[in-house]
Protein backbone atom coordinates (compact mmCIF):
# COMPACT_ATOMS: atom_id res chain seq x y z
CA UNK A 1 0.00 0.00 0.00
CA UNK A 2 0.94 3.61 -0.69
CA UNK A 3 2.02 5.69 1.92
CA UNK A 4 -1.17 7.47 1.82
CA UNK A 5 -3.57 4.73 2.27
CA UNK A 6 -0.83 3.44 5.11
CA UNK A 7 -1.30 6.83 7.32
CA UNK A 8 -5.23 6.71 6.28
CA UNK A 9 -5.56 3.12 7.41
CA UNK A 10 -3.52 3.66 10.89
CA UNK A 11 -5.45 7.11 11.53
CA UNK A 12 -8.91 4.85 10.84
CA UNK A 13 -7.98 1.40 12.53
CA UNK A 14 -9.91 0.79 16.01
CA UNK A 15 -10.02 -2.86 17.19
CA UNK A 16 -12.15 -3.28 19.76
CA UNK A 17 -12.52 1.03 20.18
CA UNK A 18 -9.04 1.79 20.09
CA UNK A 19 -8.59 4.39 18.21
CA UNK A 20 -5.30 5.96 19.33
CA UNK A 21 -3.36 4.35 16.96
CA UNK A 22 -0.57 5.79 14.10
CA UNK A 23 2.26 4.95 12.21
CA UNK A 24 5.22 4.77 13.95
CA UNK A 25 8.10 7.91 13.25
CA UNK A 26 10.99 6.48 11.23
CA UNK A 27 13.36 7.02 14.56
CA UNK A 28 10.66 4.70 16.61
CA UNK A 29 10.55 2.08 13.44
CA UNK A 30 14.52 2.01 13.84
CA UNK A 31 14.64 1.35 17.02
CA UNK A 32 12.36 -1.59 17.05
CA UNK A 33 15.13 -2.97 15.46
CA UNK A 34 17.38 -6.01 16.37
CA UNK A 35 20.67 -5.24 14.86
CA UNK A 36 22.76 -8.16 14.60
CA UNK A 37 20.20 -10.80 14.84
CA UNK A 38 20.05 -14.31 12.71
CA UNK A 39 17.83 -15.74 10.40
CA UNK A 40 18.40 -18.51 8.29
CA UNK A 41 22.30 -18.00 8.72
CA UNK A 42 22.37 -14.55 7.69
CA UNK A 43 22.92 -10.87 9.68
CA UNK A 44 19.35 -9.40 9.86
CA UNK A 45 17.66 -6.42 11.96
CA UNK A 46 14.17 -8.15 12.55
CA UNK A 47 12.77 -8.14 15.80
CA UNK A 48 11.77 -11.65 16.55
CA UNK A 49 8.25 -10.30 18.03
CA UNK A 50 7.53 -9.20 14.52
CA UNK A 51 7.17 -12.89 11.81
CA UNK A 52 6.89 -11.15 8.71
CA UNK A 53 9.46 -8.24 8.40
CA UNK A 54 12.10 -10.00 6.28
CA UNK A 55 10.21 -8.91 3.14
CA UNK A 56 8.31 -6.03 4.07
CA UNK A 57 8.72 -2.33 4.32
CA UNK A 58 7.57 -0.43 6.76
CA UNK A 59 6.10 2.72 6.91
CA UNK A 60 6.75 5.71 8.97
CA UNK A 61 4.54 8.90 9.72
CA UNK A 62 8.27 11.38 9.12
CA UNK A 63 7.51 12.49 5.78
CA UNK A 64 9.99 13.60 3.31
CA UNK A 65 11.77 17.15 3.54
CA UNK A 66 11.53 17.78 0.23
CA UNK A 67 8.24 16.47 -0.71
CA UNK A 68 5.13 16.60 1.32
CA UNK A 69 3.45 13.28 -0.58
CA UNK A 70 6.44 11.12 0.47
CA UNK A 71 7.72 9.90 3.42
CA UNK A 72 10.24 7.80 5.13
CA UNK A 73 9.78 3.81 5.00
CA UNK A 74 12.25 1.65 7.28
CA UNK A 75 13.49 -2.51 5.75
CA UNK A 76 13.71 -4.17 8.76
CA UNK A 77 14.69 -7.26 6.87
CA UNK A 78 18.65 -5.25 6.61
CA UNK A 79 17.91 -2.28 9.07
CA UNK A 80 17.77 0.68 6.65
CA UNK A 81 15.67 3.38 6.09
CA UNK A 82 14.54 4.42 2.50
CA UNK A 83 11.95 6.84 0.75
CA UNK A 84 9.36 6.46 -1.33
CA UNK A 85 6.02 7.92 -2.78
Amino acid sequence: MDWNSAMSYCNNFSPDGNTNWRLATRTEAFSISDIGASYNGGSYACVKEFSDCFGSYIWTSSSLPWSPTGAYKYYPGVGNVYYGY
